[in-house]
């Protein structure tokens, strides 16, 4: 999901958006025993959070019953994401990006085809090059940020660090 067109999409209007002051994701967060909280499919979420916000999430807390869960994460630089994981109703995927002009609110992957085209892009272009697209920050911060948030939800909501934070 992190490179879904509609996701890529705002970094391509950033004049026109505006600086985003934080953003806003959703999709399905279907438990399972092995993974628990947002790990298993609610990692997608968290990654359209993460290009959307970039790195620099400091504490984030959870919350969440049978059918919901919701993390909130606070950037260093004041910066607020959440991230609502479903299991009941429609478990569409989206985001609302607030931007310093606009609010854009996206429904994401219309069609599957083309969210894997576009990360098998990203894989091809890794093995030609010989270089990650991704940062190490921006491969690990996602995780730290379930990993708090399956912490914060196991302790009452209580804030947590994310371990990867400076």
């Amino acid at each position: 999901m992190r490179y879904a067109p509609e996701v890529a999409a705002i970094a391509a209007r950033a004049d026109e958006i505006g600086a985003l002051v934080g953003a806003a994701t959703h999709g399905p967060a279907i438990r399972h025993p092995r993974n628990p909280g947002l790990f298993h499919y609610g990692v997608h979420a968290v990654e359209m959070l993460f290009q959307l916000l970039g790195t620099g999430c400091a504490t984030v807390r959870m919350t969440g019953n049978d059918s919901t869960d919701v993390a909130i994460g606070q950037w260093a630089d004041g910066r607020i994401g959440t991230v609502r994981g479903t299991r009941s109703g429609a478990h569409g995927f989206g985001f609302a990006a607030f931007g310093k002009r606009q609010t854009v609110h996206t429904a994401v992957g219309g069609t599957d085809r083309y969210l894997y085209r576009e990360l098998l892009k990203q894989v091809v272009a890794a093995f030609r090059s010989g270089s990650a697209p991704l940062s190490p920050a921006e491969l690990l911060e996602p995780v730290a940020f379930q990993e708090a948030a399956w912490h914060s939800a196991q302790h009452d909501g209580i804030e947590v660090p994310l371990a990867t934070a400076t």
